[in-house]
């Protein structure tokens, strides 16, 4: 008998992001933080794997974690509009898919328990607690939290059966 469903968040229970869109925050956060887009395009894919296992902390530390290893030195007031600007970027692609929040209800009516699972850094679980599908869901898990030497991008499918707290008979996205 299936108990849980768990989903994972990026691209399943919101759209996903776009590379122009994707391209477009980066500019914004590097224009923020002084810094050549190209460069910080480059070092956010390149660290992506350890950013996401905590690199820096929070989204401030994250960023100023990036740029120290481009050797640049935003100042405070820099860093803080990134991390503004990368918080309001991320909330924009965290938007859930219009269709999230009947899904979730329908499922949690037939009596299972919800479970959403990400790969993500330090944004997502700032914005999480005000999205429309937050009071739906028993169990946010950040994939890398759970398993901290998981290199995959798709923690629903893989980062689940490694978890000891998921129950017996869930069914993964």
């Amino acid at each position: 008998m299936t108990d849980a469903v768990i989903f994972d968040f990026d691209g399943t229970l919101t759209p996903g992001r776009t590379d122009k869109a994707q391209a477009a925050a980066r500019k914004t956060q590097a224009d923020a933080l002084g810094v050549d887009v190209d460069r910080l395009d480059a070092e956010m894919t390149a660290t992506v794997d350890v950013r996401f296992t905590g690199a820096g902390g929070s989204i401030e530390g994250s960023l100023a974690w990036v740029c120290e290893r481009l050797d640049v030195r935003p100042t405070p007031a820099q860093l803080a509009e990134a991390a503004r600007v990368r918080l309001a970027a991320e909330q924009a692609f965290g938007r859930p898919r219009p269709e999230a929040v009947r899904v979730l209800t329908t499922l949690r009516a037939a009596g299972l328990r919800i479970g959403v699972v990400s790969d993500c850094s330090a944004e997502l679980p700032r914005y999480f607690p005000d999205l429309s599908i937050a009071p739906l869901v028993d169990a946010p898990v950040r994939a890398r939290s759970v398993c901290a030497q998981c290199t995959w991008r798709s923690p629903a499918s893989r980062a689940a059966p490694s978890m000891a707290a998921i129950p017996r008979g869930m069914v993964r996205s």
